[in-house]
């Protein structure tokens, strides 16, 4: 199977085993402008949407004990979505 990319999904996913805790998402616009030309004729001509925006997820760690989850806690995480 091909990874295409990481969705905002996939960041959600990962905080969540990783032991953080998303308290916001915020929608951050970008100008139209960053988009060329040539760019926006190529989505048109394969009728696909782009995109003129970013995401902020606002996450808060857990505490577990006094350790919590460590690298291999993310480094796990990483490889299940990479899967």
């Amino acid at each position: 199977m091909q990874v295409l990319g990481i969705t905002i999904f996939d960041y959600h996913r990962l905080l969540s085993k990783t032991g953080w805790k998303t308290t916001h998402r915020i929608e951050c616009p970008l100008s139209s402008e960053r988009l060329s030309g040539n760019q926006v004729q190529r989505m048109q001509d394969k009728r696909i949407l782009g995109t003129v925006g970013r995401t902020l997820l606002i996450a808060k760690k857990h505490e577990v004990g006094k350790r919590g989850k460590g690298t291999k806690g993310s480094r796990k995480a990483l490889q299940d979505i990479a899967q």
